[in-house]
């Protein structure tokens, strides 16, 4: 082929090309300009916009009154009509912004003969005027039944005389119920704040658990001391930091009995380390899926989930720690074991350069040597992981050498980064082998078998290397 025919041939190529290019980018200006004109509220100044005034089925005839008092993402909303509080203002903001983005599907004249109750905008499932500050109304828009074949929704604006058929996915956004407007949390109390939790537990053993945290530790303080499962508290302070209303049942109750909160179930008491207080009642079951609720010394009865309240209900083993210490093994900075006279101390550091590597060195006076970091990890997730076969809260010390713990067969004390330096004595007596934290002298957890031949073994590997072997 000719080198002047390949040229023309490829200048068709590329031009052929460039009308595609052209092609598309004009059918997608096409298609945005076409969705732009199908929004329902386009034409407002919705800048100008600082009230919703909502009239809904789902309020039995009620108004629902918001009010935006600060833009962001979220907006601040407050609710003024039916209850005077904040709203939620991220479910507000969906509600602003699928108003904001509202398409129609099809739009048609309303024929002679034919009335707004046929389509259910007279009267409408749902109302909603858009207010400036002044309380005027720039728009207000009727949702009305869903259609019959599709099940989308018929919508239309209020002195216009075209019915609209919208989405039937907005119909959670166009049809709204307070309750899912209103601010469901009840504490503003964050997880990291909190230092002590009292839950009280009516006709349970034990009545009553007492939690304080110190540097980072959770420690049990009742019914007897013992560290507390650190997943089990972190659970709880999340629960207790995100715990919402499920319903709203009672604006201002003045007689808990109905609900059981005269006397309650649980008894929940929260303490900051700074001294704020708040404490949450849980009353009797209000059915197969909530209990009633309340904040202390607030008129509202809530509902939450049961599964709140039957966690609150478990017995002392779910929240006690299941070891004799709590660390995290891939979080220790340092640790010392202590094998009879000998002594050998760790550190672990970060390479120079590389931020994102660490290295376990062992320590001697001011000289140190680099100690293989899967031995060392090995070892101290073994013991992070040790699983006791039975716990004893009451063991005298008289006892404590028919366990191997007079004179431990190791000695181990781990600094976690984010947790008190802890300390944990390991015995051996005949195939058993026994834990304790000194901090809880009375406490011995027996090892499972299978989790102490590891944790012997990781050890015999581990002083193989501290000997040079």
């Amino acid at each position: 082929m000719r080198p002047k025919t390949l040229i023309v041939l490829g200048s068709l190529a590329v031009i052929a090309v460039g009308l595609v290019v052209f092609d598309a980018y004009w059918a997608k200006r096409k298609e945005r300009q076409e969705e732009a004109a199908k929004k329902v509220l386009a034409a407002l100044p919705w800048e100008k916009i600082t009230r919703l005034e909502i009239e809904t089925e789902k309020e039995k005839g009620g108004r629902i009154v918001l009010e935006r008092t600060s833009a962001g993402s979220p907006s601040t909303w407050q609710i003024r009509q039916p209850v005077q509080e904040e709203a939620d203002g991220s479910a507000v903001d969906r509600l602003w912004n699928g108003l904001k983005d509202l398409t129609y599907d099809k739009k048609f004249a309303m024929a002679s003969g034919t009335k707004l109750s046929d389509f259910g905008l007279d009267p409408p499932r749902s109302l909603i005027r858009l207010q400036d500050a002044e309380g005027h109304t720039l728009a207000a828009l009727r949702v009305g039944r869903k259609t019959p074949v599709e099940g989308d929704l018929y919508a239309m604006l209020e002195g216009s005389r075209d019915v609209l058929i919208v989405p039937s996915w907005r119909e959670s956004t166009l049809v709204p119920a307070l309750k899912d407007l209103r601010n469901r949390r009840l504490t503003t109390l964050k997880a990291t704040d909190l230092a002590r939790i009292v839950i009280e537990r009516k006709g349970l053993e034990p009545p009553t658990l007492a939690f304080r945290k110190e540097q980072g530790l959770w420690r049990i303080e009742q019914p007897r001391p013992m560290l507390a499962s650190a997943s089990t508290l972190a659970a709880l302070t999340s629960t207790i930091e995100f715990l919402e209303a499920e319903d709203f049942v009672a604006e201002r109750a003045t007689d808990l009995a109905p609900y059981g909160l005269d006397n309650p179930e649980v008894r929940l008491t929260v303490e900051t380390a700074q001294g704020a207080q708040q404490v949450f009642l849980f009353g009797k079951k209000r059915d197969d899926a909530t209990f009633f609720a309340q904040v202390a010394q607030r008129p509202r009865i809530v509902a939450v989930r049961r599964s709140i309240v039957e966690d609150l209900q478990r017995g002392l083993d779910y929240w006690r720690s299941q070891q004799a210490a709590d660390f995290e093994s891939y979080n220790l900075q340092s640790a010392r074991i202590r094998q009879g006279t000998q002594t050998w101390e760790f550190v672990k550091e970060t390479q120079p350069g590389e931020t994102w590597k660490e290295q376990w060195f062992l320590k001697a006076g001011t000289q140190k040597k680099e100690i293989p970091l899967n031995t060392v990890e090995d070892f101290f997730r073994n013991l992070d992981y040790a699983e006791a076969a039975t716990i004893r809260d009451d063991v005298p010390a008289s006892e404590l050498a028919s366990m191997g713990l007079n004179d431990p067969a190791l000695v181990v004390r781990v600094t976690d980064k984010d947790k008190p330096t802890q300390t944990i004595e390991i015995g051996r007596a005949g195939d058993k082998t026994y834990t304790r934290n000194p901090a809880f002298p009375s406490t011995v957890f027996e090892l499972k078998k299978e989790s102490a031949d590891k944790l012997w073994q990781a050890w015999e590997e581990l002083k193989k290397k501290l000997q040079g072997k």
